[in-house]
């Protein structure tokens, strides 16, 4: 009998533990523009407003926990305002978005970088998303159309420091960024020189700007105005 017993207790432990679900894992997506970058930063080749340069792509919109946080340009983000994310195009340039499921259109004034997910081509504030009836599907396909570039002269580059070694720069670049400061690595072609810059600094923000980097020991900054490519 007692073997019987103990070979039961077996068979019932050993189905139990054989159709136990393993537990549930939630896996959290870290936000990309929390992520530190430090790959090398390329001026786009010029675009002419009000020309016919079109780009058709996807695009996402963002808010929620970025309302409020600073852009990569140092403004507060106002999910409620007509503002996007570009990748490459300078600070202040307006585009004309076009849903091109629907037909809608807004104009957006780029102010952030971004989107950092494949195949998207802009991050749109929760206003431009709205205006473009594309915000409960969350991504839609649109056109982009350029319709007046910043005005320069307001806005600049702040270089750091320079380097002959990528390892060295890419180690400055992450201990800014760690402080707060959006910078870029800009590499001189056939020159070697690796230089570590606060891009896109608005002329209002630059007092601003060299207090931080001031406080964070780098008072010793080169500023530059900003051209178009």
């Amino acid at each position: 009998m007692r073997v019987l017993y103990l070979y039961f207790i077996t068979f019932v432990l050993g189905n139990a533990f054989a159709t136990e679900k393993p537990p549930e894992i939630s896996i959290i997506p870290v936000s990309t523009q929390q992520k530190i970058t430090t790959q090398r930063f390329h001026v786009p080749s010029i675009i002419h407003a009000n020309s016919d340069h079109k780009t058709e792509g996807f695009a996402s919109w963002y808010g929620g926990k970025f309302q409020g946080r600073k852009t990569a340009n140092g403004e507060i983000f106002d999910t409620n305002l007509p503002t996007a994310a570009h990748k490459t195009l300078p600070f202040g340039t307006m585009v004309l978005v076009t849903n091109l499921h629907n037909g809608k259109h807004t104009k957006v004034r780029i102010n952030d970088r971004g989107p950092f997910v494949e195949n998207r081509i802009i991050d749109l504030s929760r206003k431009a998303a709205t205006d473009l009836g594309m915000l409960q599907r969350g991504v839609a396909r649109v056109r982009l159309n350029i319709l007046s570039f910043p005005n320069t002269s307001e806005f600049y580059n702040i270089q750091i420091s320079s380097f002959s070694n990528m390892d060295n720069a890419e180690s400055l670049v992450k201990e800014l960024s760690k402080n707060g400061v959006p910078v870029k690595i800009l590499s001189v072609q056939n020159n070697n020189i690796h230089r570590v810059v606060w891009p896109h600094v608005q002329k209002s923000g630059l007092k601003q700007a060299r207090k931080l980097l001031s406080r964070i020991g780098y008072s010793s900054v080169l500023i530059q105005s900003e051209a178009l490519p």
